[in-house]
């Protein structure tokens, strides 16, 4: 694959809990005035969902810098919690989608998404930042060297 976090996803189950996947909302329909001026209730409808979306952004924010150890792991402070925020939502948001429709494995030795049984708060905590970590040291390694990147396990 060409996205060495995705493909960390679907083949390193490292947990497993009840998988509720994010409500599918029909499209807005976008109705319009006879002078062509955007309705009334459209316009509350996305000031409601922006809302509500500046707010989850932000509680989301804050959640990243709330425990030290999580923090400290990961590498988040209070000057990249909001670049870090953004790559997991693309990731999350990509993940997410896919979770249902891929059931069946596409490579030996791997188990599609669907399968893993993986809640969204999996995903977030655990998966998504160590895909993220791991594509960014492939992609240091990637510059610098023309050996293979090898991922494992360090016992201390």
């Amino acid at each position: 694959t060409d996205n060495p976090g995705l493909y960390f996803l679907k083949c390193f189950p490292l947990m497993t809990t009840s998988h509720s996947t994010m409500p599918a909302y029909p499209l807005p329909r976008l109705e319009r005035t006879e002078s062509g001026r955007i309705s009334d209730r459209v316009l509350n409808e996305l000031d409601r969902r922006l809302n509500s979306l500046l707010e989850a952004r932000e509680f989301l924010r804050t959640e990243l810098l709330a425990d030290p150890t999580e923090a400290n792991v990961w590498g988040i402070t209070a000057v990249n919690a909001a670049e870090r925020l953004e790559q997991r939502m693309q990731l999350i948001d990509e993940v997410s989608r896919r979770m249902e429709s891929e059931t069946a494995a596409k490579d030996l030795n791997t188990q599609p998404l669907a399968a893993l049984n993986l809640s969204l708060s999996d995903l977030w905590k655990g998966y998504i930042p160590i895909a993220l970590m791991l594509y960014a040291e492939y992609e240091k390694h990637r510059a610098g060297s023309e050996t293979a990147f090898v991922v494992g396990i360090n016992r201390s």
